[in-house]
C-alpha cells in the first residue's frame, strides 16, 4: 500500500468550500470505481489529502498526478483561482498488514486529532471504497448529520 500526503498550494484551505471538496471526493470514488486506481481509504482535510492506494509507486503516481491536474481545472468552475495542489507530495510505501492498519487509522482519524470534529466519522470528506463507506451526502453534509462545512474564500 502507498500512503500519499498531498497538500494544497501554499497551504491554503480550499476544501472548506463544500462543492470543491465534494468534487474532489466524488472524483476519487469515480477513479476507484473505474479501476484507474485501487483506493483503500482517503480523508480530505481543509488543506491536504491523505490517500491510501494499492500498487506500485510509478504506476499510482501517474494516476495521482492526472487527478491533481483534473481537480485543479475543475476547481476553477467552483470559483477557485490558480493552483490547487502543491507540485510535490509525500508518498510512503507501507509493507506490512500492521503498518497498513496503523496508516488507515491515522488517515481516517486525522480530522478528530486535528480538532475539527469530536468523533472522526463526523467529518464528511472520508471514504473506504472497498467497503462502500463514504462520509458525505450530496449536500456536503456528513452522514453523521452535521451541517456542510463552508467558508468564503
Amino acid at each position: 500500500m502507498i500512503h500519499y500526503n498531498i497538500h494544497s498550494f501554499e497551504n491554503t484551505k480550499p476544501f472548506l468550500i463544500t462543492p470543491l471538496a465534494l468534487m474532489c471526493c466524488e472524483n476519487l470514488m469515480k477513479c476507484h470505481a473505474e479501476k484507474k486506481i485501487v483506493i483503500h481509504a482517503f480523508c480530505l482535510m481543509p488543506n491536504h489529502l491523505h490517500l491510501c492506494v494499492d500498487g506500485v509507486f510509478e504506476k499510482t503516481k501517474s494516476v495521482v498526478d492526472r487527478w491533481k491536474s483534473f481537480t485543479t481545472h475543475e476547481s476553477w468552475k467552483h470559483g477557485w483561482k490558480g493552483k490547487l495542489w502543491q507540485e510535490r507530495y509525500l508518498p510512503k510505501e507501507i509493507n506490512s498488514e500492521k503498518g497498513e492498519s496503523e496508516v488507515m487509522e491515522y488517515v481516517l482519524w486525522n480530522p478528530e486529532r486535528a480538532g475539527l470534529v469530536s468523533i472522526w466519522k463526523e467529518w464528511p470528506y472520508w471514504a473506504e471504497p472497498p467497503y462502500g463507506k463514504i462520509g458525505w451526502r450530496k449536500t456536503g453534509e456528513a452522514v453523521s448529520g452535521l451541517a456542510p462545512i463552508e467558508t468564503k474564500t
